[in-house]
């Protein structure tokens, strides 16, 4: 695989993630994801020239062409994020299957954002990750790496397992753990990742929320008992198990095994 490849799926990924700005913006607030783009200060129009991802807001100096009104930088954030998804998926999975996976990196991002600005998961988006994850595994045409029983099972354990510690937390601690969006999330997931992926994708999920809970506490940015969106968390690793998972998985068979 030559550079080529990955900087066009880069170019790709910043053309996916261009889109992915306008759902993490409108769907929270329901307006239609294929209207025309505009200002949201001034609902200028954007021509072609305006919406080149990562290089118009950088010619534009991050200011609206009409009102000069602030675009905040995560605009191109996140477009270079979904470019960098885009490559790394072509990185892992040199096939055709980086196309569903791609495109289910893209509803990661999304559905990260979105619960972090409004501590809700979208239905819509995990439809449409579930239905993608369900054509990933049933045609032979994208190669899955797993068969559709362990897709099955990835998904009935990442569901049912965020199920069961939110009991757990309603029994000992009289509330919530956590949401059913995060639940669902995980059962989307598990499609994609098989149930040993899965858990691995769960355990850097709470040490990386555990981490960020602890500093947001000590630097009190947020009160003890105050609920922290946990989708990005869940979202960041299923990324990793996604790149890393099937690597972490042998080596910690060697670790426990391979001395047998």
């Amino acid at each position: 695989m030559t550079l080529f490849y990955f900087t066009y799926a880069f170019v790709i990924g910043l053309c996916f993630g261009s889109f992915g700005n306008v759902v993490i913006h409108r769907l929270p607030i329901g307006k239609s994801i294929l209207s025309p783009s505009c200002c949201s200060n001034c609902n200028l129009k954007l021509g072609v020239l305006d919406l080149i991802p990562v290089i118009s807001w950088v010619f534009l100096k991050g200011r609206c062409r009409g009102c000069k009104g602030k675009i905040s930088i995560r605009y191109p954030i996140v477009e270079i994020i979904c470019g960098i998804l885009f490559a790394g998926m072509l990185w892992f999975y040199p096939s055709v299957s980086v196309i569903p996976l791609a495109l289910f990196s893209l509803i990661l991002l999304c559905t990260a954002l979105i619960d972090l600005d409004t501590q809700e998961i979208y239905d819509v988006l995990l439809i449409i990750g579930a239905l993608i994850g369900v054509v990933y595994v049933l045609l032979p045409f994208f190669e899955a790496a797993y068969s559709w029983q362990d897709a099955l099972v990835g998904a009935v354990v990442g569901g049912m397992t965020l199920f069961i510690l939110d009991k757990i937390c309603l029994l000992f601690f009289n509330k919530d753990g956590f949401g059913y969006g995060d639940m669902k999330l995980m059962a989307v997931a598990g499609i994609f990742l098989g149930w040993q992926n899965t858990l691995i994708a769960f355990a850097l999920a709470f040490i990386a929320g555990a981490v960020c809970a602890i500093y947001l506490l000590l630097s009190k940015r947020i009160e003890r008992g105050e609920y922290l969106a946990f989708g990005p968390f869940l979202c960041l690793g299923i990324v990793f198990a996604l790149w890393f998972g099937d690597e972490f998985n042998r080596q910690l068979g060697f670790f426990l095994f391979g001395g047998w």
